[in-house]
Order: structure tokens, then sequence, then C-alpha cells
């Protein structure tokens, strides 16, 4: 039980950092920018709206130093 509560003690930590706080926004910011333009939706060849959850499953495929 106490590995749990310090593995999400290494999360929280992670998470509260500021270049991820920087990096989840500017995901946060791009998501809405599709969203909103038909024309770059159009351009990235994405038919519908985009989901920021499908962001961070794709992002989190890829190590940190990659």
């Amino acid at each position: 039980m106490q590995f749990k509560w310090e593995l999400l003690s290494k999360v929280i930590d992670k998470i509260e950092t500021r270049g991820t706080r920087k990096a989840l926004a500017r995901n946060k910011m791009a998501v809405a920018e599709v969203n909103k333009r038909l024309e770059l939706r159009k351009f990235l060849k994405i038919d519908g709206e985009v989901k920021l959850k499908s962001v961070y499953n794709f992002t989190s495929k890829f190590e940190s130093e990659q």
C-alpha cells in the first residue's frame, strides 16, 4: 500500500512542474485552435473535432527524450 502512495506522490510532483504545466497548456491551446478553424482541420486532413484526451493518448506513447 505504501508503494501506491509513493508512486502517486511522484506523479503529482511531475505534473506540478512548470514545464509540464506549459506543455499541457500548449496542447490545450492547439486543440482549441484546430477545433475553431475549419481551414486548419482541412489542411491537417482531420474530419471531426479533436479531443484533448486523444492528443494526450498520442503523446503519451513517446518517451520524454524523443
